[in-house]
């Protein structure tokens, strides 16, 4: 338990002495998020504002883990994808700011790359640490063995999760308070899976979960709007990957879509305005993602924001009592 207090204030602490700096550095360089034109008309004042804050997030988070972890195969597997979705995320970063353009990779790098992840972590989940190919179907016995199957599944997670919190990520502070409140359960879950099931390496994810609120948590007292700094793709990328990964490693895949439920709606806005339009040529929402939607409805941004976290809550309960319901 020591352990994973000991991470969360840890990587928290780091997270808060790291952001300033890397704002100063990115200030001094002139280096600065480009703002879509495309977007809210009232996000262009937001142009220059330093970003690649999921730069901090990831080395909090990592440097906690390897402080405090036990260093779990599954574990190191898990830090592993997160630095490799992070790599991704920070390669689009500095083509965006180096072409000084809103879109950094083109989005067939970008699933090619989560392809390539996904690929390299089933593998070394299942084929060396042994992981189930099972999905269990909450609040019943039901449990399905996709066998090779399971290998585009993963894929099908990480590559959804992540693009769900990158669309998430489009107001100051929803994707990292929405992160701390995700990873904060799946780090109760852990812990629980530890003590009552009995699954050894769930205590090193639960540190490793804790690590991540605590960093994404430090992080947001710099991102809060306004922001002084953005997470950028680095960020969205890396912790949508981790997400991800945790849910995978801690056998709780079909609970992923109820806990991150506010990722499911934002994600299912865009695909039903693109839908709409294409078919009808008609829009449902006003803009998508959903939170632009309400800021155009003239909802203030940060009420916007903090009426997300609620419906988040919401979610990451529901999940919970799901998972606590089937334990007990």
């Amino acid at each position: 338990m020591g352990g994973i207090l000991f991470s969360a204030l840890v990587a928290g602490a780091l997270s808060l002495f790291l952001s300033p700096l890397w704002i100063k550095y990115q200030t001094r360089r002139r280096m600065g998020q480009k703002i879509r034109i495309d977007g809210p008309k009232t996000h262009m004042v937001k142009s220059g504002t330093p970003t690649m804050g999921g730069v901090v997030v990831i080395i909090a988070s990592s440097t906690a883990f390897l402080l405090f972890g036990h260093y779990s195969k599954e574990a190191l597997v898990a830090l592993f994808a997160y630095i490799l979705c992070g790599l991704v995320g920070l390669g689009d970063d500095i083509i965006s700011i180096r072409r000084e353009r809103a879109l950094g990779l083109r989005a067939r790098t970008k699933l090619i790359s989560q392809l390539v992840i996904s690929v390299i972590f089933g593998y070394l989940a299942v084929e060396v640490l042994g992981l189930s190919t099972a999905i269990s179907v909450p609040l019943t016995n039901l449990s399905l063995d996709l066998g090779f199957l399971y290998y585009p599944f993963i894929f099908l997670v990480l590559a959804a999760t992540t693009n769900a919190l990158y669309l998430t990520d489009g107001l100051d502070g929803l994707a990292a308070g929405s992160t701390a409140l995700i990873m904060g359960i799946f780090m109760i879950i852990a812990f629980q899976q530890w003590r009552h099931m009995e699954v050894s390496y769930a205590q090193d994810i639960a540190i490793l979960s804790a690590a991540v609120v605590g960093a994404s948590t430090g992080f947001l007292w710099f991102n809060s709007a306004p922001a002084n700094i953005f997470m950028g793709d680095t960020g969205s990328l890396s912790l949508g990957g981790i997400i991800a990964v945790t849910a995978i490693l801690l056998k709780i895949e079909l609970l992923l879509p109820i806990i991150g439920g506010l990722l499911v709606l934002e994600a299912a806005s865009v695909i039903i305005q693109v839908v709409s339009y294409k078919l009808f040529k008609k829009r449902v929402f006003k803009m998508a993602p959903l939170h632009h939607h309400f800021e155009l409805l003239d909802w203030p941004e940060f009420k916007v924001i903090i009426r997300f976290w609620m419906i988040c809550v919401v979610f990451v309960a529901i999940g919970y009592v799901i998972f606590f319901m089937e334990l007990i």
